[in-house]
């Protein structure tokens, strides 16, 4: 039975005593995980040796010291590496919040304390990752491209190139702050276009290998300084753009012209040089077409060409002279081939030099004749293959009539004067013929 006091038992309060570090506590996202460059925050709740809550009672006690508890943390990931974090008390909760800052991403080792010793479940072990990937810290590297034999330094994708063909390179992306990303979804960009017209690129394929690290093949088109751009959101990576030499593919038959025709005029029996301009099937100059790997066989062929006189020059910058003597006066195609394909020019002939031993002449003229009368004859004018030289008006045959035996004399003129030669006129009446 109560002693002492009538009216019955009395309620007092019990308070927590110091605080405990082995039976304060810790919670929050930043104990466990977060993300480089970010805040990582947790809050400790402090307790006393009996488990009790030391934010009890929430009003003012009389020389309430609980603020005064002296907690302190650091985060590390090696003895280099130590990451401050900052602890303060809040009057409201009662609870003290720590936070702290990493930039370095890693597995860190967040250590909690009160007076040297560790809270419960302290250290924490914390996973801190990289931030958003940071195009300017990102960067490209490796892979395999086309070079000459000539090239002696390393041959990678991000600076060398063949048209038509893919070139190939490696990206990996890094955050803000340098570190590695160890998963993959960024959205990166690959372009390629010539120096001379930016505004023809090519697109090039990616690959996310789902670790950071992205796989990209790219194939160029126009030979020449191409400018490589790799950006993500806009923003280019390390370096970006790259300059890449690019050069043709192997020379395509049907991509190939003739340069100068002569306006598709040849000339009969003499020589008569084309020039071709090799190029591959994006219509790039096949300038080292005459060079290892792009070795370049180059055949002429037509029935109305004297073979024994074809021959193919190499004259640089992937132009060939083609030299031909034509024999016919008719309309004629070249086959010419490149490495086995052909194109087809055509052309038409006209005749050659004159040649007094082909040309020829008939007629009554050139048998009889009436003194005192005009008689005629036909000159055919010819070249040196029998092709009739035609509208070639302004030719002049120089003709005369010479008087080598007198006839049919009237009686008593032995002393008539020596007849003087007579000198003939001519006609052009077409088709290489005068008149």
């Amino acid at each position: 039975e109560p002693i002492g006091i009538s009216t019955g038992p009395k309620r007092f309060s019990v308070h927590p005593t110091t605080t405990s570090a082995l039976k304060s506590r810790a919670f929050g996202e930043g104990l466990h995980y977060g993300v480089a460059g970010f805040e990582h925050s947790f809050v400790i709740r402090p307790n006393d040796s009996f488990g009790n809550f030391r934010g009890w009672p929430s009003e003012p006690v009389i020389g309430d010291s609980r603020h005064l508890d002296r907690f302190s943390a650091n985060a590390t990931m090696d003895a280099s590496l130590v990451v401050p974090v900052k602890i303060e008390y809040n009057k409201k909760t009662r609870i003290f919040v720590g936070s702290y800052v990493p930039t370095i991403s890693g597995l860190y080792q967040l250590n909690v304390v009160l007076e040297g010793q560790h809270i419960f479940g302290s250290p924490f072990m914390v996973n801190t990752q990289p931030s958003n990937t940071f195009a300017p810290n990102s960067v490209a590297y490796g892979g395999s491209g086309f070079c000459l034999p000539l090239i002696t330094t390393p041959c990678i994708g991000l600076e060398y190139g063949m048209a038509g063909r893919n070139s190939s390179f490696f990206i990996e992306s890094y955050d803000k702050h340098g570190n590695r990303k160890e998963i993959g979804g960024d959205n990166w960009i690959v372009t390629v276009a010539s120096s001379i017209d930016r505004y023809d690129y090519h697109s090039g394929s990616i690959v996310d290998l789902g670790n950071g690290t992205y796989s990209v093949l790219v194939a160029p088109q126009i030979s020449g300084p191409n400018l490589l751009s790799i950006t993500l959101n806009g923003v280019h990576i390390r370096h970006s753009p790259f300059r890449m030499q690019v050069m043709h593919n192997h020379v395509s038959g049907p991509s190939s012209f003739i340069v100068d025709g002569n306006e598709n005029v040849l000339v009969a029996m003499i020589e008569n040089t084309l020039i071709l301009q090799a190029r591959d099937a994006w219509g790039n100059n096949a300038i080292y077409c005459n060079e290892q790997p792009f070795d370049t066989i180059v055949t002429v062929e037509s029935e109305n060409i004297l073979s024994e006189n074809t021959s193919v020059e190499y004259r640089g910058s992937g132009k060939y002279a083609l030299i031909v003597t034509p024999l016919k006066t008719e309309a004629t195609t070249l086959t010419i081939k490149l490495n086995g394909e052909g194109i087809h020019f055509n052309t038409s002939v006209i005749a050659g030099e004159f040649d007094s031993s082909e040309t020829s002449a008939s007629g009554p003229g050139l048998r009889q004749a009436i003194a005192g009368e005009v008689s005629t004859f036909i000159i055919q004018s010819k070249d040196a293959g029998g092709n009739n030289k035609k509208n070639h008006v302004d030719m002049h045959f120089n003709v005369t009539l010479v008087l080598v035996e007198r006839q049919n004399l009237p009686v008593q003129t032995d002393d008539l004067i020596e007849a003087e030669p007579v000198s003939g006129a001519q006609r052009y009446i077409g088709d290489g013929q005068f008149e």
